[in-house]
């Protein structure tokens, strides 16, 4: 028995899913090795359904992130549970908080998307992004720093059994359209909007996620062209990646989904956070990528598909670097790292 971890994340119209889904991950693999798992935070019904499937323990509760009433709270459940490990996933904890949660008994591992703070200080720091390696932050002497896709944690559906990367068509019939677990700014009605127009397509399905809430302008797209299906808060994204001939995502998490399936991409970062991940992506070959507000255009939307569609030297070349850089085990590796830490460690 390796003991207990909590996991701390948050879900949200403005957050997604994509923090929930990485601590999930993470805690999947912990229980697989043998341990308990609880996750805690806010996140609605069917996501906590799904962590009781992973024999992941859903704890709700609505405490502002990264706040004195969080860290109480916090503190109160790996007591009530002898955590030896607490994960945070977030962007409101701050050093004073981690510090505050750190013990001789119980470790801090906490998630990262690019330094936002003067100061890290958990035992373990984990940025799994694209081209994190180059990245500095500013850690104590005993954190020890994980660097880079290699450890990546997705779904847990993306994990279960190897994955064959099916052969491309010589055509793109079948287009997927899927921007994360919330779209804020309902960018998946301007892409639907930007390929509608496109006849060389069979099939268009558009994928939204728990937290979505502009069903209505999709419903009025819907009724205009029959070659559109609408899936909500699907539970099997891979097959419906599997299916599909292209795909174009929000530059979160989906966005190492996909490359783990090996479908040709153009990701579009629809929030701050993600503009690192879309230029990481087209940097090394395994997306079109548009990383700016400014060109999230219906023109640029269209040029860039109608291109890819055309070009299947480009689609081909995409997945094999996604091959080349993503696996499915960095949830795995984390753990490892977890089970292996010591003070003296970095």
């Amino acid at each position: 028995m390796i003991g207990t971890a909590i996991f701390r994340a948050d879900t949200g119209p403005h957050r997604g899913i994509g923090h929930f889904i990485r601590c999930l991950s993470l805690a999947s693999s912990w229980v697989e090795k043998g341990g308990k798992a609880h996750i805690v935070g806010k996140f609605n019904d069917s996501l906590a359904k799904r962590a009781r499937k992973l024999n992941v323990i859903p704890i709700k509760y609505d405490k502002k992130q990264g706040s004195t009433r969080d860290l109480i709270e916090l503190k109160n459940i790996c007591n009530t549970f002898n955590g030896v490990w607490t994960c945070l996933d977030g962007y409101d904890f701050g050093p004073d908080f981690v510090s505050s949660l750190r013990s001789p008994k119980s470790r801090v591992l906490q998630f990262a998307d690019g330094p936002i703070w003067k100061a890290y200080c958990p035992d373990i720091l984990v940025d799994q992004n694209l081209r994190s390696e180059t990245l500095k932050y500013p850690t104590q002497d005993k954190t020890r720093v994980l660097l880079g896709p290699s450890y990546v944690c997705i779904d847990s559906s993306f994990k279960k059994q190897s994955i064959e990367i099916l052969p491309l068509r010589n055509s793109v019939k079948h287009v997927l359209v899927t921007m994360g677990g919330s779209d804020p700014k309902n960018r998946t009605k301007l892409v639907l909007e930007s390929i509608m127009n496109i006849k060389e397509f069979n099939e268009i399905t558009v994928v939204t996620g728990p937290n979505f809430k502009h069903f209505k302008s999709l419903d009025d797209l819907k009724t205009v062209d029959s070659r559109v299906s609408l899936i909500n808060n699907s539970s099997n994204m891979r097959l419906l990646f599997e299916n599909s001939d292209m795909i174009i995502s929000s530059a979160g998490i989906t966005s190492y989904e996909i490359s783990i399936v090996g479908r040709p991409m153009i990701l579009i970062a629809i929030v701050k956070n993600q503009i690192g991940n879309a230029n990481a992506f087209q940097a090394e070959g395994m997306s079109y990528s548009i990383s700016t507000d400014d060109l999230v255009t219906r023109n640029n939307i269209t040029e860039l598909v109608k291109n890819l569609a055309c070009n299947k030297l480009k689609r081909s070349s995409m997945v094999r670097f996604m091959r080349n850089k993503l696996d499915v085990h960095g949830a795995d590796r984390v753990v490892i790292k977890m089970l292996e830490y010591k003070d003296n460690d970095k």
